[in-house]
């Protein structure tokens, strides 16, 4: 993209993120790392490292943000990454709680839990070893009916950081699965009890938020299949 493209690309998304009053939960400091974060992304930065004390509500903030990128388009898809199940759990309980200036719930705009990758054990090593971790993605869109399982972990050798490392080939079965639409609409084969890929059906906005705790905490949640 040309540098001239680029500034008008630019100042349309700024326009959008002005149009995007933070919601009502963001107070004046959280406002203030929000804004700078975003500034510094329109500057063209890509290695940004935000730091704020414990309780200060930087899981808040992060759901925010991510909500902010999208809706300007200054992102298309964004990897919200936690390493232990309790920031998981609280990851999970944010997205579910953040309002949006429409007043609605964040899972009411984007689709909440249509895709989960389950990561094999160690992926996090020598960082956090043990953690059970999952790769959500979220689509834009009706309030999902279905979640598609991808299990990369169950008898999958451990990562190690020398011996077995995480390759792109861990990933080529779940690319297959997962389809050519970046957004998650190919059509898709349920594998069965034996298969790696599997889909559930849930009903109620109950369920789904129990199904995003049981796979914070890495199980399969329950549903009908």
């Amino acid at each position: 993209m040309h540098e001239a493209e680029w500034q008008t690309r630019k100042q349309r998304i700024d326009t959008r993120l002005r149009g995007l009053n933070p919601p009502w939960e963001i107070i004046p400091y959280q406002r203030q790392c929000l804004l700078a974060t975003e500034a510094a992304v329109l500057a063209g930065r890509r290695e940004l490292l935000v730091a704020m004390a414990t309780g200060t509500g930087k899981t808040l903030l992060t759901v925010a943000l991510i909500y902010r990128l999208l809706e300007s388009r200054l992102a298309r898809r964004i990897l919200f990454l936690v390493d232990r199940k309790p920031l998981a759990a609280q990851a999970v309980r944010e997205f579910h709680a953040f309002t949006t200036p429409q007043n609605r719930k964040f899972t009411q705009e984007y689709r909440a839990l249509p895709t989960v990758l389950r990561l094999p054990r160690g992926t996090f090593t020598p960082y956090s070893q043990g953690v059970k971790a999952n790769v959500v993605f979220f689509q834009k869109g009706r309030p999902t009916e279905d979640v598609w399982i991808f299990d990369a972990r169950s008898n999958v050798p451990g990562i190690t950081k020398k011996d077995r490392p995480l390759t792109a080939q861990h990933f080529a079965e779940f690319e297959a699965a997962y389809g050519k639409d970046p957004n998650g609409l190919s059509k898709r084969k349920d594998a069965g009890e034996t298969g790696r890929c599997r889909r559930f059906r849930l009903s109620g906005s109950r369920a789904r938020l129990q199904a995003g705790h049981h796979l914070a905490q890495g199980r399969v949640p329950r549903g009908q299949r």
